[in-house]
């Protein structure tokens, strides 16, 4: 990946990978994936990108709610042009992506069929 660069800490203390934007989102995916290969279970990354959205308020979210509405997002952000536009411009600022498009992206890994080909393959 040439968009990753290794720094040092300003104190010389440890180095870092810095990355620009549309590399950090893919790390971000794979590793979503990844802790999904190694916990084989959907519900418990699911579980974690609700408690990221919810914060404090995370048990009083319905879970079947929040996987319906990674759905939608889903389906909204590759429908709707407007909607795209507002999603990247509102993530541009953010470290990281909303957990609710984490949750979609996970979504439609595991209900394309990817997800189980890869389990079947390795």
């Amino acid at each position: 990946m040439r968009n990753v660069q290794i720094v040092d800490c300003p104190d010389g203390s440890y180095r870092y990978a810095a990355v620009d934007r549309q590399t950090g989102d893919f790390l971000l995916r794979l590793s979503d994936r990844a802790a999904l290969l190694v916990t084989q279970d959907p519900h418990v990354i699911g579980k974690t990108m609700m408690k990221l959205a919810g914060g404090t308020f995370a048990s009083k979210i319905d879970y079947e709610q929040f996987l319906e509405q990674g759905r939608e997002f889903q389906k909204n952000y590759d429908a709707k042009k407007l909607d795209k536009f507002w999603a990247d411009i509102i993530n541009a600022g953010l470290s990281h992506p909303f957990p609710i498009w984490r949750v979609s992206e996970i979504l439609k890994w595991v209900e394309s069929g990817e997800y189980d080909e890869v389990l079947k393959n390795n």
